[in-house]
Parts: structure tokens; C-alpha cells; sequence
């Protein structure tokens, strides 16, 4: 007999002192986790607000001010990429030192020089994928050119979607002149097998249409088309 099953903590453990000596991180829409939360956290407890995308800066804000006021430090994330503008940096470093007291920032800024792709795998593909294989991809926006990757990583997490497992790939690629932009949507190939000194022919050349012929004893009969079987 078979089941499935769910491992988790040990319950019957003390739950008071769980994180101590941990760094916390929340979301901004999860202050009201962390009021819950909060009495089984020690005070001056690390907690880092993130930086993600469907989030107003104000709702960064806010998160970051809870934090203070429930006794712990806040460190925010700051994503580079996701700022429009220099004011709004500005904006946004004024009001997490005044209101919510932030000492320290995590600064997230990726080099564009080498960029990641987060491919979608099909699951009854992933067994073929390996790190370091090959790949190519394109780009709406360079229509006709296809660039160079590799694999760097296969996430383990399975993203599950209509019925429909997908793994993560993680594949790398050089950027040297900028030419890739993060966001951009990508078509990739990857290179699971290879056979050296195959030799590739056109499809068209497997074809065999014989040549029908139509014997008559009619001398002004017309000749049968070839091209018909």
C-alpha cells in the first residue's frame, strides 16, 4: 500500500524560539502575517522587505515602517532595474530613512553584460536536459539573428499550471553590447543529443514519384502526363 504525504516541522518543539538567530524576510502585502507572527520573533530581529514587481514603492514603504514599529530592523531590497527614474530613487531612499528608521539597504543590480533566461520546461522534456549543454534562442527584437547559451541550472521546484508540469532552466548568455534587455521574450532551443558526422539531406529527395506509362495503339493518341501516377 501506497500514500502520499507532506513532511513538515516537528510540532511538539517550542515554537517561542524557532527563528532566533535568523534574518526574516516578508513581501510588502504581508504585514499582516508579521502582526500575527511577531510575538514568536525576538526583537531586533533582521527582517528584509522585498522588491517586487505589482507592488507600489508606498506599500514598501509601509511594510518597512510595521517592521519598526513591532521592534525589528528592516532592510530593504532596492531592484535597480525596476526604477524609472532618478527621482524616484530619491523619493523612495527619503522615505524609508525618515519614516520607518532603514540603516541598510540590499541592493539587488544585475550585470547586463551576462544575462539569465528562465526557460519552461516540459516535464517529459527535463530528463534529456544537463547543465552545461548547449542552446539558441531568439528575440522579437533582433528578428533573423539567434544567439548563444548554455545551461547553468535546472530548478527542482515544479511550476504546475492547467494540469501542466514545467521545470525551470536556467540558461546564461554573454551581452557584450547591451543588445539584450531583461523582459524580453525568448524562443530557446536546446541542444540535448548530438551525432557527429551525420549527413542531412532534404526532405524533398526521399520522395519517389515513378512515371506512369500509357500504352495505346492509337498513333494520335496524346502522350500520359508524367507528372500524374
Amino acid at each position: 500500500m501506497s500514500s502520499y504525504a507532506a513532511i513538515h516541522p516537528n510540532w511538539e518543539q517550542p515554537r517561542a524560539n524557532m527563528v532566533d538567530g535568523y534574518s526574516l524576510e516578508m513581501t510588502a502585502k504581508e504585514t499582516e502575517g508579521l502582526r500575527e507572527a511577531a510575538p514568536l520573533i525576538r526583537p531586533g530581529t533582521q527582517i528584509a522587505v522585498t522588491f517586487l514587481p505589482g507592488e507600489e514603492m508606498s506599500q514598501r514603504v509601509d511594510a518597512a515602517v510595521l517592521v519598526r514599529e513591532l521592534g525589528f530592523e528592516p532592510i530593504v531590497h532596492l531592484s535597480a532595474r525596476r526604477l524609472t527614474s532618478e527621482a524616484e530613487l530619491d523619493q523612495y531612499l527619503s522615505d524609508i530613512t525618515t519614516k520607518a528608521g532603514v540603516k541598510r539597504v540590499f541592493i539587488i543590480a544585475g550585470d547586463l553584460g551576462n544575462m539569465e533566461i528562465n526557460a519552461r520546461i516540459d516535464e517529459s522534456d527535463i530528463a534529456g536536459i544537463k547543465d552545461g549543454q548547449d542552446a539558441t534562442f531568439t528575440v522579437d527584437a533582433f528578428a533573423g539573428r539567434t544567439f548563444s547559451a548554455k545551461v547553468k541550472q535546472i530548478r527542482m521546484a515544479p511550476q504546475v499550471l492547467s494540469n501542466v508540469v514545467t521545470y525551470t532552466v536556467v540558461l546564461k548568455t554573454p551581452n557584450p553590447d547591451g543588445m539584450l534587455l531583461p523582459g524580453m521574450t525568448v524562443l530557446a532551443n536546446i541542444v540535448t543529443n548530438r551525432t557527429p558526422g551525420a549527413m542531412t539531406v532534404p526532405m524533398a529527395a526521399l520522395r519517389y514519384r515513378p512515371r506512369t506509362i500509357v500504352a495505346s495503339r492509337d498513333p494520335n493518341a496524346a502522350p500520359a502526363d508524367p507528372g500524374r501516377p
